[in-house]
Order: C-alpha cells, then structure tokens, then sequence
C-alpha cells in the first residue's frame, strides 16, 4: 500500500481543489491497497515521494539498498 495513499487529510488535485480523505484513506485506493485510478492519477499523487515519509526506508531495506549504492544519501537513520 502507498503511503502517499493513508495517514494524510487528502492529495492536491490538478485543478487545485483537494481530494479529501476517508478514514484517512484515499477513496481510490482498493481493499487491496492499490490505486485505482494509477493511470489518471493527479500529479499531487505523481509527485509524492513516498522515501520521505518517517519510518518507510526501515520497512523497505531494498529501497535503502539502493539509495546507497547510487550514492544518494538516506534521509533518516535506518536504526
């Protein structure tokens, strides 16, 4: 499941308004934790850097893996 898709009030849409949240959970998004709009998303959902979000490069070692074999620097101590 995205994290850009729980835990927020809501994304930005394209035409400025704001999609809110349901339960803290994206309407679109299934009981399967996926988008169901992914091929039309808004760019506010394009955008979301998921790696910031505290806590996501604890839960993704691979991601982290990565990050530092391609030199970038990981944004929170992976403790």
């Amino acid at each position: 499941m995205g994290t850009c898709c729980t835990g927020h009030r809501g994304v930005l849409l394209d035409d400025g308004s704001i999609l809110p949240f349901i339960n803290d959970r994206c309407q679109h998004l299934s009981v399967a934790g996926q988008c169901g709009i992914y091929e039309t998303r808004p760019q506010g959902c394009r955008d979301f850097d998921c790696s910031k979000e505290p806590g996501y490069l604890r839960t993704h070692p691979r991601i982290a893996a990565l990050l530092t074999l391609n030199g970038i620097p990981l944004p929170e101590p992976l403790v």
